[in-house]
C-alpha cells in the first residue's frame, strides 16, 4: 500500500478511507501559512478514526503505517484536536467525499 500519495480512491475499508483522509488534511495544513498561527481541529464522521488517533494504543495493526504518517505529522504541528462529527451534521464534508469518490485525483483546497 502506497501511502505517500493518495491517487485514485478504490473501493477499501472505510476506516482506511477515514485514516487516509485524515492523513491528507494535516498534510495540507503543515503546508499552509497557517501552520504555526492557529490551532488544528480536525472533524471527522468515523468513530473508530477519532477514537484511533486520539488514543494511539487502541491503533489496528493492519494500519500501522498509515498511522506512523499520521503521528508523524501531529508531532511536527504540535497541538491537533480531532472530534467527532455525526455525518447529518457535517452535510459539506459528506458530500465532498461522496463527489470525491470518483475522482481521478485527489482533491484538496486552501483559502
Amino acid at each position: 500500500m502506497n501511502t505517500g500519495e493518495l491517487s485514485r480512491v478504490q473501493v477499501i475499508c472505510s476506516n482506511l478511507a477515514e485514516l487516509l483522509a485524515i492523513k491528507t488534511a494535516l498534510e495540507v495544513f503543515t503546508k499552509t501559512g497557517w501552520f504555526d498561527k492557529v490551532n488544528l481541529i480536525i472533524k471527522s464522521d468515523s468513530a473508530n478514526a477519532v477514537q484511533w488517533v486520539n488514543d494511539p494504543s487502541s491503533k489496528p495493526w493492519v494500519y500501522w503505517d498509515v498511522r506512523e504518517f499520521i503521528d508523524r505529522f501531529i508531532m511536527e504541528i504540535g497541538e491537533v484536536r480531532f472530534t467527532f462529527a455525526c455525518r447529518e451534521i457535517n452535510c459539506l464534508a459528506d458530500a465532498m467525499a461522496k463527489v470525491g469518490i470518483d475522482r481521478h485525483c485527489p482533491f484538496s483546497a486552501c483559502w
